[in-house]
């Protein structure tokens, strides 16, 4: 079945958590042409050794890269761009629930 750019952006997380433990190591992994930031040929690159058996397009590494991109910089990902968009739900706890324990009883 084909994926589209949600489905592929959570199985790389995925692939990624896996295979390098850590957001940085993932990063540099994913920085093929070590600027800093990532392109959507450095995207093109990895994904293809990361995800071989995916049929990933252009159009949906484009795709990836701008929903991790900032509008500023469409095209490129920064690294802080790369960890908010790859970084667990785990680590943004919900705030307290609004009522006390008095409800709970």
């Amino acid at each position: 079945h084909h994926s589209d750019h949600t489905e592929l952006g959570a199985v790389l997380s995925q692939k990624l958590v896996a295979r390098f433990g850590t957001l940085r190591s993932a990063f540099l992994y994913l920085d093929r042409s070590r600027t800093g930031v990532l392109s959507v040929e450095d995207f093109t690159d990895s994904l293809g050794v990361l995800l071989p058996t995916m049929e990933i397009t252009h159009a949906e590494i484009v795709a990836l890269v701008k929903s991790y991109a900032s509008e500023s910089n469409k095209g490129a990902v920064t690294y802080e761009e790369f960890a908010a968009a790859l970084s667990p739900p785990l680590e943004h706890p919900h705030p307290p629930a609004p009522y006390g324990h008095d409800e709970l009883i």
